[in-house]
């Protein structure tokens, strides 16, 4: 098992997360079939991209730490932020891309994290992370 603490702001800590896991994550993005064959493709599609740009704009706001570290993540995995934010949205996409919305799970490792984002409300957060 692989674990790292992370401490700071949200887009350091998700720096830290993509580049201490850049291997898998790129495994991840690369070998997932909704993503690569129906969720990629239809959010390049105009009402993918109207459906992505709300959910970018959503979340954004909603969400802002989240969003941040997830930014900071694709910046230290080194991989397009658009791909990361869609598989972390895929129950989001099955809903409106073609196909038969079935994931086929290549293997389950779990990642455990500790962050602290300075001056947050959620000064500390434990959880699992599963990357397949």
């Amino acid at each position: 098992m692989h674990s790292i603490n992370c401490e700071g702001p949200p887009r350091e800590i998700g720096h830290t997360i993509g580049k201490s896991f850049r291997a898998e994550i790129f495994r991840t993005l690369d070998g997932h079939d909704g993503l690569n064959t129906r969720f990629m493709p239809y959010s390049r599609t105009p009402a993918g991209r109207a459906r992505y740009q709300h959910l970018v704009a959503l979340h954004r706001n909603r969400y802002p730490e989240f969003f941040s570290e997830l930014e900071g993540m694709a910046e230290g995995a080194a991989v397009p932020f658009e791909k990361l934010f869609v598989i972390n949205l895929r129950g989001d996409y099955q809903c409106f891309a073609s196909g038969d919305g079935t994931f086929r799970s290549r293997g389950k490792k779990t990642h455990y994290l500790r962050r602290k984002y300075k001056g947050s409300r959620r000064e500390t957060e434990t959880f699992g992370r599963t990357i397949t």
